[in-house]
């Protein structure tokens, strides 16, 4: 019995660790990707002509065609599809994933969706 509980200990740990080695990986590759592509993307925002400014951004996902950008502003978090149109960054749509009056589309967490 004693053994089976060490088993089922070391793989609930395993389990853990797999989860944030995971949720780390997502978190370093966002901040990779907004390190090096942001620059293209820090007034995004202002083409939807609804959010009027932004406290930080995040880029989650990048390609030579589609991104998708993370906004955070005081009172929700949006994430902005765009896609490059003749060598320009296009806004398409968004979504709220989180909102100060409570009334999100989404839900941001974990980081890594």
């Amino acid at each position: 019995m004693k053994k089976l509980l060490k088993i089922l200990l070391i793989l609930l740990i395993g389990v853990v660790v797999l989860f944030f080695i995971y949720w780390g990986a997502a978190i370093l590759k966002c901040e990779y990707l907004t390190y090096q592509y942001g620059k293209e993307f820090e007034t995004g925002y202002k083409e939807t002509n609804m959010i009027d400014s932004v406290d930080y951004f995040k880029v989650l996902d990048y390609s030579d065609t589609s991104a998708r950008v993370y906004y955070v502003s005081e009172y929700s978090g949006n994430i902005l599809r765009f896609s490059k149109e003749d060598g320009q960054w296009v806004y398409k749509n968004w979504s709220t994933v989180w909102s100060k009056g409570g009334n999100a589309d989404e839900i941001m967490w974990p980081y890594v969706r």
